[in-house]
């Protein structure tokens, strides 16, 4: 984490890449650099890809409410509920259930992120667009940055950011060069930006060459194997949300839908599945990554809790550990924190000697307790068990906060702490005074998931698999409890492996949209939920499986956008006003 912390800080040398205008001065400024006198040096574009990272960072983790990816994809998945707290409205609480009636009012739900994502791409775009106008001689603060290096690590974030737009909203412009105004351009159809975000991908696949993985490399920069192992995240994403629905998926209110035997052959027409496959074998064999021998230690969180158990317990293997391929970094300084653990922290338990405070947004339900086998070392890294872990009487007084939707469960991985491993007091790390400043890592892709799609793949699908359930069960009890290498058992696996990481709710999706208003269903009387005294009383949690099917899975585009753009862009199917 602070080998990279240069990356963090959107500093306001860099705002000027897609804020200035070029008419308002015809003299070089002497206190700020502006874009036509910048861009020519190696360490213009160093300072640029930071502003790159710093964007990719400040999209989806710190400055933009709580409806980054990770914690709006758990709110989706049939793994949580919306949770938040009295005075704050029911927006999370209509995206849980694909239904705006639920709240009329909430007609920008993830107006900052949508915006935030092309502050991003047009600093990606505009960096792209200067590689060719730069002097790449090394200078003092160019870091011996080549050109490969800066378009192909630019590709990858701008392919990460894409990725998040189309997953979510399906239908979105594609923008790959600098423009005035992105919201004046229309939604492209989703076969072109699947196939830009895997064209990216396959670019910087092969302009990056990093080697093997090793710990003075691992700086949280994206590689070629961040570039393989996210390209084949996406090619089963599209081909399998796409290929595997049965119904017609709507390119907004009116537009008609999706051609979806031809967005796939598009899109194989750039990367092949045998392409993939070839990608996720060389991240296996020569990407020099690992499983992590014990679960709980990739988790600040999980080793925390076990060593107040246990003061033998190894220790957290740290967030540049051979298992982490892709990661988004945070710190504690400045506003990088890792702003999913701040939404996701239980509410107002200040006292608590572990686990810090947060807003109490997105909780599990009490049944993904019971998914886990007693035997899987996943499960106490995995779920906040208040009634295990605290006993009544800290049961009973978390259940009497301020909490909407309290379940008697949180995510525990990125949990904020107040004392780290050792027992050292973390809310004062950088002068923060709360827990919510927490400067844990967020990983997006790590081993197992390349493993655990290789198999899904068909590439040595017993072994794979058996090597992430060898890990959480150990060799006995996977040799006494064998299972075949099938779609719905790699599927479960994935479901324990990656629980509270954002990647559920996705998996569902690529299951086909039918499949997944089946599992996403919660039918009356529902799920119960306490909600805090000073709130309403108790809860039933249903989910109409027809909203599901309503929506495509798709999400609200924010309608200041859509007005904002003079018709070009049509709100999904299900978000009408």
């Amino acid at each position: 984490m602070k080998t990279i912390k240069i990356f963090l800080l959107v500093g306001l040398s860099i705002s000027f890449i897609i804020s200035c205008s070029d008419d308002f001065l015809d003299t070089e400024p002497l206190t700020e650099k502006t874009e036509p006198f910048f861009f020519k040096t190696q360490q213009d574009a160093y300072q640029a890809l930071i502003g790159c990272y710093a964007a990719f960072l400040d999209y989806d983790n710190t400055s933009y409410s709580w409806w980054a990816q990770f914690t709006a994809a758990e709110i989706l998945s049939d793994d949580g509920v919306a949770g938040s707290a009295q005075g704050i409205g029911f927006e999370a609480d209509a995206v849980d259930r694909f239904d705006i009636g639920v709240n009329p009012s909430s007609l920008n739900i993830y107006k900052a992120h949508y915006k935030a994502a092309w502050v991003a791409i047009g600093r990606m775009n505009t960096l792209l667009g200067k590689l060719d106008d730069i002097d790449w001689s090394n200078v003092p603060g160019g870091e011996n940055l080549t050109k490969e290096q800066a378009e192909g690590e630019t590709k990858v974030l701008r392919a990460w950011i894409y990725y998040c737009l189309a997953r979510r909203y399906g239908n979105v412009p594609l923008i790959t060069e600098k423009t005035e105004d992105p919201a004046k351009e229309a939604q492209a159809d989703p076969s072109l930006v699947y196939g830009q975000i895997l064209q990216d991908l396959k670019d910087a696949a092969s302009l990056l060459n990093n080697g093997a993985y090793s710990p003075s490399t691992s700086t949280g920069r994206m590689t070629e194997w961040a570039a393989k192992a996210l390209a084949a995240r996406v090619y089963l994403f599209a081909t399998g949300y796409y290929g595997k629905t049965i119904q017609d998926i709507p390119l907004g209110v009116g537009k008609g839908s999706v051609d979806k035997a031809a967005l796939i052959n598009y899109i194989n027409g750039i990367l092949t599945e045998n392409e993939i496959k070839g990608y996720l074998s060389d991240v296996i064999n020569n990407g020099g990554f690992s499983l992590a021998p014990n679960f709980q230690t990739l988790w600040v969180t999980g080793t925390a809790e076990a060593q107040k158990i246990n003061p033998n317990f190894p220790d957290y293997l740290g967030e540049n550990n051979p298992e982490v391929i892709m990661t988004m970094k945070a710190s504690y300084s400045g506003n990088s924190f890792n702003g999913f653990s701040k939404w996701i922290g239980p509410r107002q338990v200040q006292s608590d000697s572990i686990y810090g405070t947060g807003w109490g947004i997105g909780l599990p339900f009490a049944k993904g307790w019971d998914l886990f086998e007693e035997e899987d070392t996943r499960r106490g890294a995995s779920l906040l068990n208040l009634q295990l872990e605290r006993g009544d009487v800290g049961y009973n007084l978390w259940s009497t906060k301020d909490q909407r939707s309290f379940t008697g469960f949180y995510y525990k991985k990125y949990i904020p702490l107040n004392a780290e491993p050792g027992l050292q007091d973390g809310t004062l790390r950088g002068g923060k005074n709360w827990a919510g400043a927490w400067y844990q890592d967020y990983t997006l892709i790590r081993y197992a998931d390349v493993l655990l799609m290789a198999a899904e793949m068909g590439i040595d699908a017993q072994s794979n698999l058996e090597a992430v359930r060898i890990r959480a069960y150990g060799q006995d009890y996977v040799n006494a409890n064998p299972v075949t290498p099938n779609y719905e058992n790699i599927m479960h696996e994935r479901h324990l492996e990656f629980f509270g990481e954002g990647i559920r709710y996705y998996d569902v999706l690529r299951q086909g949209v039918e499949k997944a208003a089946e599992i996403l269903a919660i039918p009356a009387p529902g799920i119960v939920v306490k909600d805090g005294p000073s709130i309403y009383g108790s809860t039933n949690i249903v989910v109409d499986g027809n909203n599901v099917l309503k929506t495509s899975g798709l999400q609200q585009i924010p309608w200041d956008e859509i007005d904002l753009s003079d018709g070009l862009l049509i709100q999904n199917v299900g978000w009408e006003k």
